[in-house]
């Protein structure tokens, strides 16, 4: 199975979970729970798309 490329993911302002998986190096599981947490969440069909902004921000407050 070929990797899924993160085509101007850094211009996007909605994002995968496999695109910000290998934005923030997180996984999968804990990306989803973040984001719901944030509610960054955005459904289009079927397919669950990330507002990288929200979910950027929020990260970044761990830090701070």
């Amino acid at each position: 199975m070929e990797k899924l490329q993160t085509k101007n993911s850094d211009k996007a302002e909605f994002i995968t979970v496999e695109q910000a998986k290998d934005i923030f190096n997180l996984g999968g599981t804990t990306i989803r729970r973040l984001a719901k947490e944030c509610h960054c969440e955005r459904r289009i069909g079927r397919s669950l798309r990330l507002n990288k902004k929200i979910l950027s921000d929020y990260i970044d407050s761990f830090t701070e």
